[in-house]
């Protein structure tokens, strides 16, 4: 038996999210069909740091599978990606001493919200930000995201049918980054809306992304604090779309991960 970590990027545009769900194309599914035929092996299942929405884009998603018979990480790694055609790529490979959980060993996360702020759209990177074609007041963003740091009750940015036990989510930090340095008059270019947290809840950086955008542009009167002690989603702005949002990272300590054995690259 081979017990294998592979890390994933994806465009979530080619993809219904995550998790195999009838009559949709998604990422596990794609994957496992991939694994299976490149491996000649039946019945794998593929264990996942978490789900992403349709659309939605991963810069690292880990998963863990366990394979009967040889793995050459080399080998079937760069098989399996020329099959996938860069919609999905293993970016590393660890083939370790037991299995691989990711979602139980994981520590948090981070996803970013990418946001193209300019009058004009994007080219090169259409479908990868949001386009807001208005002046954006960083300061009052800034000020937004330093309100949602900390643990709360986030009932008022969650989506109807979430399955998630508890409303209560803790958020380690919520950061604004302006990634260009050219000058757009008052327009700042590419932006990064940054959420560190141990986990979230369905949608839960969508409807926050929303709603930033709306008090930016006096919509919504209501302050950060303000919506999340109604605990009611009705008083939050529109779900953001999800091209804008990327899952840059799960985060797990060394010293729980299963002993490596080899990795690839």
């Amino acid at each position: 038996m081979y017990y294998l970590a592979l890390e994933l990027e994806y465009d979530g545009s080619f993809f219904s999210g995550w998790q195999i769900q009838p009559n949709a194309i998604t990422v596990q599914e794609e994957l496992e069909k991939t694994i299976s035929m490149v491996c000649r092996t039946e019945n794998l299942k593929l264990r996942s740091s978490g789900r992403t929405d349709k659309g939605v884009h991963a810069l690292s998603h880990w998963i863990g599978l366990d394979i009967e018979g040889k793995f050459d990480l080399h080998r079937h790694c760069v098989s399996i990606n020329s099959i996938l055609k860069g919609r999905v790529m293993i970016k590393r490979a660890l083939r370790l001493v037991s299995s691989f959980h990711p979602l139980r060993l994981s520590k948090g996360k981070i996803y970013e919200y990418h946001i193209w702020n300019h009058p004009g759209p994007l080219a090169l990177n259409y479908g990868r930000a949001l386009h807001v074609p208005y002046k954006l007041n960083l300061e009052l963003l800034r000020q937004d995201m330093t309100c949602l740091v900390g643990q709360h009750d986030f009932s008022s940015f969650r989506a109807s049918g979430c399955a998630a036990n508890s409303p209560i989510k803790t958020i380690n930090s919520a950061e604004v980054l302006v990634r260009d340095d050219r000058i757009y008059g008052a327009y700042l270019g590419k932006i990064e809306l940054v959420f560190s947290g141990s986990g979230f809840l369905k949608q839960m950086i969508r409807i926050i992304v929303g709603t930033l955008l709306k008090r930016n542009r006096a919509q919504i009167i209501m302050t950060i604090p303000e919506i999340l002690q109604r605990r009611d989603r009705h008083f939050a702005g529109r779900t953001a779309p999800p091209h804008g949002l990327h899952m840059r990272k799960c985060e797990y300590d060394q010293e729980d991960m299963p002993q490596l054995l080899e990795q690839w690259p």
